[in-house]
Parts: structure tokens; sequence; C-alpha cells
């Protein structure tokens, strides 16, 4: 059975300021959201009785006009004064991620819009279907143990039929529909030593929803193509969750031994899609389907220490995986 993504790290005793405590604050108020959309609906209900008795006495319908302009004022105040899930989430990342990048050794710099290029990410050899638009979210980019990388949250979109109205004098027009193909992580490390072309592409689709359909149709292009060779790994729990797709067998059997593979086993396991991996183009690539992997946090999940010890939880695994993509020797 495989395992679920870890969400704590070993010492979660995790020395963060008080700057986290007001951000929790708002969470909590934020998720007390619909009682105060409940008090406006019985402040509108006394509004209405109110109003019936305005008839028969002044000070009723004064109460009725106060009830009316106090629901408005809770319903605004709800609406455009309350932070959004994503407001909370954003503040809260730029507080801790810093924090927990100098906790992992990591000499980085995180953005919640990254500048990945498009040219860049198809470069990785790992996106094979088409695409309509690219929405970019966190990035981190920096060094970890002196190895430059970069990690990208990124979703490749692909333009649906419009949503607009039909039914009225002729159709009143929507905005077109976006589907994610691919939505999640995409790690790029540099390794100079890898000349040829080397693909490990997961064997099934294994998340719910769009995660995984992009998985597929890469498979397809390197079966099909006659430029590349499938490839033996030789290691049977490996071959249980991949592929392997090469022009250069040779180079293909020295990159995927030792660590690299033993981490490639253990990525397979711990998510719930299984990663693609490239290493070409002098540089090593790494696509990570996410479900609810990200660095957001839903609201119910209390900031500190829970929502620490999941981000961290996840900072510690790419960590691991910029060390076992480099390999030995650099």
């Amino acid at each position: 059975m495989d395992q679920p993504l870890p969400t704590q790290v070993s010492s979660p005793e995790v020395a963060f300021s008080d700057s986290i405590a007001p951000i929790d604050a708002k969470r909590k108020l934020v998720l007390k959201r619909k009682f105060f959309f409940a008090g406006a609906a019985l402040l509108f209900a006394g509004t209405f009785v109110l109003g019936i008795l305005a008839g028969r006495s002044v000070p009723a319908g004064i109460a009725a006009v106060l009830l009316f302009l106090l629901g408005i004022g809770v319903v605004c105040y709800a609406y455009f004064v309350l932070p959004t899930q994503e407001e909370i989430s954003l503040q809260f990342k730029k507080k801790c991620i810093p924090q927990l990048l100098q906790k992992h050794g990591i000499e980085g710099v995180y953005t919640a819009s990254h500048g990945l290029s498009v040219n860049s990410f198809l470069k990785a050899g790992l996106y094979h279907h088409r695409y309509s638009h690219f929405e970019r979210y966190d990035g981190i980019i920096g060094r970890f143990e002196n190895h430059p990388f970069g990690l990208y949250e990124l979703a490749v979109q692909i333009a649906g039929g419009s949503n607009g109205i039909v039914g009225l004098p002729g159709v009143l027009p929507g905005h077109r529909t976006m589907t994610n193909y691919f939505y999640g992580w995409v790690l790029h490390i540099p390794v100079k030593d890898i000349t040829g072309r080397t693909f490990v592409i997961p064997k099934f689709e294994r998340a719910s929803g769009e995660a995984d359909d992009w998985i597929e149709t890469t498979r397809n292009h390197f079966r099909d193509n006659p430029a590349f060779e499938q490839v033996q790994s030789g290691n049977p729990v490996f071959s249980r969750y991949y592929v392997i797709y090469s022009n250069d067998a040779s180079e293909t059997k020295k990159i995927l031994n030792g660590n690299r593979l033993q981490f490639l086993i253990e990525a397979a396991t711990l998510f719930e899609s299984i990663p693609a991996f490239s290493f070409c183009g002098g540089r090593a690539c790494m696509h990570l389907s996410i479900v609810d992997n990200s660095f957001d946090l839903e609201l119910a999940t209390q900031f500190f220490p829970q929502g620490i010890e999941e981000i961290s939880g996840r900072l510690k695994f790419f960590c691991r995986a910029i060390n076992a993509l480099y390999g030995p020797g650099h």
C-alpha cells in the first residue's frame, strides 16, 4: 500500500517569531465567515418582521431600517473586510517559508509568482501535449549544499468551450473554461556531466482528477519515437513504477544507479501521483503532479505547529531530491 505524503519532520520544535500569531488569528476569524452570513440572514428576517409591523408603529419602522442597514454592514464586512483564504495563505507563506528555508540550510528566495519560461519548461522534455496557458504560482530559487536549483509550482492549462448562458435571445457570452492538464511542481537542477537524453516516465496514472492527464501522452510520445529505446533498470521494484526511454543506454545506466535510483523508488511511494524525471541538456528535472501537496494550506489547518510542519516536510523532500538528482561527485 502506498504511503501518504509525510507531513512531519523529525524535530517539530521550529523557532518562529510571534509574527505568525496575528495571521493565525485572522485565519480563525475567516473560518467564522459563515456565522457572519447567518447573522446577516437573521437581521434581514427581523427586518421583514418589523417591516410588517411598521404600518402600525413608527418605532417598528425605524427599527426595521436600522436592522436592514446593520445586516448590510455585516455582509459588507464579511465580503470586503475579512481577508480571503488566498490572502491569508500568502501572508503565512511569506512569513514562514523564508525561515524554513534557513532551517533546512537552503540559501534561497521565495516568490509567490515565479518567472519560469514556457521554453524552459518544455526543454525538460516531459510534456508533449498541447497547451493554451501557463499559470505560475509559488517558486523557490537558490542553492542547497552548494547545488543551484529552481523549484516552481505551475499549471499548464488547455482552453475549453465557453460557459455562456444559452436560452436568452442569442447567447450571453461567458469566459472560456480552462482545464489543468498539468498542475504540480517542477524542479530544475543543472548537472554538467549529462550529455544524452534519458527520460523516466511513470508506468501508470495514480492521482485522481486532472493532475496526471499529461503522463499518458508523454509515455506514448517516447514509445512511438524511434530515436529512443526502452532501457531496463534491472531493479524489479523500480520497474514496478517506471519505464525508461533513452538515446544513450550506456549513459542511462550510469545515471540511474545508487542514490538516484533509490530516490526515484522512494518518490514513487510518497505522493498521490508518481513523478517523472528527465536527464538531458545538462540538467536533471522532476515533474510532480500534486493534488493537495502545495505550500497553500486549508483554513482548517492550524498554522502553528501543524501548518509549519507540513511545509517543512515538503521542503525536506525537495532537499532530498536535489541531493539525489545531482548524484555523486557534484
